[in-house]
């Protein structure tokens, strides 16, 4: 399945419940360009998708600033 282009390329397998049936699907890690909010919900929604819901994580040392976003395809 293709994911959305070739820079989204680390899917890893995960295991989701949708109106009780289990579905396998691979969630890539996504490298972004952005470097806020806006940037990156304008980055996915250029790209096809609706953001549903964005979470900022805790600052740490390997990474400044990320962030757990869920998306789907518009």
């Amino acid at each position: 399945m293709r994911i959305s282009s070739s820079d989204y390329d680390t899917p890893e397998p995960r295991t989701v419940v949708n109106d009780g049936v289990e579905y396998k699907v691979n969630i890539p890690l996504v490298p972004a360009r952005a470097k806020n909010r806006a940037g990156y919900i304008a980055e996915f929604e250029r790209a096809g998708f609706t953001v549903e819901e964005f979470i900022e994580m805790d600052v740490n040392s390997a990474c400044t600033y990320s962030a757990s976003i869920y998306v789907r395809r518009a």
